[in-house]
């Protein structure tokens, strides 16, 4: 596939010093090419771009939507022919590290004025903001993908992997997307009391599932949540389960709680409720940690658990015993 708007910038920047101290490498395998020293007047040319595609060779017969990967690159190549395998959409990851994302505003404009249009004009993606995603892993790179979120018309969802404590950092932006979060205990529950907050509903507009901070890059670009239909995504029902069906009153145990909401496709995603409805209210929900704990003063007896929200409820039981 011949990049004809990449030789024209290669060509408008080549008399320039920063554009002209490290040639610029084009490497094609099948199913990805790779552009080293990747040109940009925002950045320098001091990253690669990598493409990865849903066919293996070129051109592309489809148009497919557009996931934007920050931080990944060629040593994810492994692990994105695995995902392309199951997934049908355009990756184009750069490798950007956390340091990196100190130049926020600078990523922003080179993602949303260089990156997106030399992307649309050199590979068949699907027109629109609702077709095209920001990825990012690590709270820098969450910060800087809602900047990117911020920008009108750019982006219409988003993909957080680990954001840590980003949502303390940021402003989410006023109009509608969709987002979700892979990651701890933790960085889901501060996700998803966040992302209420901000206007969006569970379902439609965001989910979540637990992962360790290893888990893999491609892991939260699930394009079967991503870019399906609004109106397959609305939950239809929640189950809950308690890694413990008892409590002794007089110890510090705790039990664990784990949610799963299951969507109109089928699909499943984990919720983690911010308070729950305890009759008798001998329990302590601990939503960061996802445990329950007796509190002082609980009689012997069986405790329910509901949601507080009125949505498909969910009902589990614990025993405390003296």
């Amino acid at each position: 596939m011949k990049k004809h708007f990449f030789t024209a910038v290669l060509a408008l920047l080549a008399a320039c010093p920063l554009f002209a101290q490290e040639e610029e490498i084009m490497i094609i395998k099948p199913g990805r090419e790779t552009f080293a020293h990747f040109p940009s007047a925002a950045l320098g040319n001091k990253h690669t771009l990598t493409v990865f595609l849903p066919e293996t060779f070129v051109p592309l017969k489809g148009r497919y939507p557009l996931i934007v990967l920050m931080g990944a690159g060629p040593k994810q190549a492994d692990e994105a022919a695995a995902y392309m395998e199951r997934n049908k959409a355009i990756v184009a990851a750069v490798n950007f590290e956390e340091a990196d994302y100190t130049e926020r505003e600078k990523i922003v404009r080179f993602v949303s004025r260089e990156l997106l249009p030399y992307l649309e004009t050199n590979y068949p993606v699907l027109p629109g903001a609702e077709n095209r995603v920001i990825a990012s892993r690590g709270t820098g790179g969450a910060v800087t993908a809602a900047a990117l979120l911020q920008v009108p018309g750019v982006f219409g969802g988003a993909a957080f992997i680990s954001p840590g404590d980003a949502w303390e950092k940021t402003t989410l932006p006023k109009t509608p997307f969709r987002a979700f979060v892979t990651g701890s205990q933790s960085e889901l529950a501060l996700a998803q009391q966040t992302l209420e907050k901000a206007g969006l509903a569970y379902g439609p507009g965001f989910a979540m599932e637990y992962a360790s901070s290893a888990a893999p890059w491609f892991g939260a670009l699930r394009t079967d949540y991503l870019f399906a239909p609004a109106a397959d995504l609305a939950v239809t029902r929640f189950k809950a389960d308690v890694s413990g069906n008892e409590l002794k009153l007089e110890s510090e145990d705790t039990v664990s709680l784990r949610v799963l909401a299951r969507l109109k496709n089928g699909l499943t995603a984990d919720y983690v409720p911010s308070s729950l409805r305890i009759s008798p209210m001998f329990l302590e929900w601990n939503a960061a940690r996802g445990t329950l704990r007796a509190l002082a003063g609980a009689d012997a007896g069986t405790v329910k658990i509901r949601p507080v929200v009125d949505k498909p409820s969910f009902s589990v039981k614990i025993k405390l015993k003296k």
